[in-house]
């Protein structure tokens, strides 16, 4: 099962396995601020049991994600490669790749469309450029202070966001199946896991 799909990935970079199974998202060209590296839509939810099964359910997502080791559990994999916006825990494979720094080149935006009533979550995390990247150079993210007990301020955007553009990419997604059939396996897995928990 596939619970998270790219929508798009920059010809400008490559995705690398190093010495040790050291992955990392490089650039190939010359990027400019603001640019979007990736797009990738993520499994969310605002419980975090639900990341777990979307783990155990992906064997792609499982093989893949930090910490790749024999016997290393889901939740160690959810606890390592997860977003937490404050509302909405959310998991994703492409983007999971890019590597951490306090003092980034890259920068995420989260745009979450939540329906309570009907069980809808989506959530389109786009990866942006955020200042400009030569060729050769290693693209990295923020994780937040969390992630190694830091004590870095926060990362903001050094660039406008095109809000419009955000937009336009999650509606075209939805329209043209791909989104609306990832959303419907991910409110599938979610009742999957509450009927299971009643036994």
């Amino acid at each position: 099962m596939e619970v998270t799909h790219t929508i798009f990935k920059s010809p400008k970079v490559v995705f690398e396995t190093g010495k040790n199974d050291y992955r990392l998202v490089r650039a190939i060209e010359n990027i400019d601020i603001g640019e979007h590296i990736l797009i990738e839509h993520c499994f969310v939810s605002n419980k975090y049991d639900h990341v777990l099964e979307a783990i155990k359910k992906s064997q792609n997502l499982f093989d893949n994600l930090y910490p790749r080791v024999p016997g290393a559990t889901c939740d160690e994999k959810a606890t390592k490669n997860l977003f937490y916006t404050g509302e909405t825990f959310s998991i994703a494979l492409d983007t999971s790749r890019f590597n951490h720094s306090t003092d980034p080149n890259a920068v995420l935006t989260f745009p979450t469309f939540i329906n309570a009533d009907e069980g809808v979550h989506l959530c389109i995390i786009f990866v942006y450029a955020n200042k400009a990247i030569k060729a050769g150079e290693e693209i990295t993210i923020w994780y937040g202070n969390k992630y190694f007990n830091e004590d870095a301020p926060e990362v903001g955007h050094n660039f406008e966001i095109n809000k419009e553009f955000e937009k336009s990419v999650i509606d075209e997604h939805i329209i043209n199946g791909a989104g609306k059939k990832l959303v419907l396996d991910h409110a599938c897995l979610k009742i999957e896991y509450y009927l299971n928990s009643l036994y």
